[in-house]
């Protein structure tokens, strides 16, 4: 799998804008993330601080930046899914009807620290599974590619997500709220 560090910030975020980023998002990239799958074949990394890091921290933020390599191999055609049923389907071994897009899920990060987010949408992806099992899940990623978005909680939701869980995502969103809300 190629990879690339880059030794600083406006290197990262330069490297960034030349694969088509907007400078905008390339920015906030930069300062807010430390390694970032792209596409189907690449994981490019801040360098000046992934090379400081130990070991088992680069393999956690690398096999997180794979799962996202592969997600866009299994699914090439999507854009369509919730940021947070991605990241934490890259987190698998937030309120979250307000982590549907990009924007949303940044500012979460901003507000409440990477790893809550992440945490949360692990949580998330984990309450799907624990319910309606891993093939679902598959059906769901597999499916979603080829689907157009709808409006739930005002929000874009994949046509792909009722044939796979059988819940509306409103009614997902409502009941994992009370079970955050119930779990110690």
């Amino acid at each position: 799998m190629p990879s690339a560090a880059y030794a600083s910030e406006p290197e990262f975020v330069e490297a960034l804008i030349a694969r088509g980023t907007t400078a905008d998002y390339a920015r906030e990239m930069g300062r807010y993330f430390h390694a970032v799958a792209f596409g189907q074949t690449r994981i490019m990394a801040r360098g000046d601080l992934v090379s400081r890091w130990p070991i088992a921290r680069r393999a956690v933020i690398y096999a997180h930046e794979l799962a996202h390599i592969s997600q866009a191999r299994f699914m090439p055609k999507g854009n369509h899914i919730p940021i947070w049923l991605w990241e934490g389907h890259a987190e698998q071994p937030p309120p979250l009807s307000a982590l549907h897009l990009n924007k949303a899920w940044s500012q979460a990060r901003r507000e409440r620290g990477s790893a809550l987010t992440y945490d949360l949408a692990f949580v998330a992806v984990d309450w799907l599974v624990d319910r309606y099992g891993e093939e679902r899940l598959r059906d769901y990623l597999r499916g979603y590619g080829d689907a157009t978005s709808v409006k739930a909680a005002g929000e874009p939701v994949p046509l792909s997500w009722r044939p796979a869980f059988p819940i509306d995502y409103d009614d997902f969103v409502l009941e994992f709220r009370r079970y955050l809300n119930t779990t110690p």
